[in-house]
């Protein structure tokens, strides 16, 4: 079952799919990068719903998760252990789209 991940904040098509094992590593890396707890605590439970709606949280917490991702992602996934192909292609699809942000 694929999960989502939206960044969209004006109703761009900024919107990435992947599978439960990439979503639930990238959510985790999200959520340990929003100093807000409330907004942690909502990004969890939409988590465990299998989306995050990025778009929709407060600029600033918006630009600092599109910051990470675009900046930081594909790092923290080369510095932890190996993945599968299919995985990096995923992240890396994610950071792409991340540069996409305004």
């Amino acid at each position: 079952m694929s999960k989502l991940v939206s960044l969209s904040k004006d109703g761009n098509d900024l919107d990435w799919f992947a599978t439960a094992a990439v979503f639930e590593w990238v959510a985790d890396f999200i959520r340990a990068r929003v100093d807000d707890p409330e907004i942690s605590e909502k990004l969890r439970r939409q988590a465990l719903s299998g989306y995050l709606f990025v778009g929709e949280l407060p600029d600033r917490t918006r630009e600092q998760i599109i910051r990470a991702l675009r900046d930081d992602l594909v790092p923290a996934m080369e510095a932890g252990p190996p993945v599968q192909p299919v995985f990096e292609a995923k992240v890396r699809d994610l950071a792409q789209l991340a540069t996409s942000c305004q």
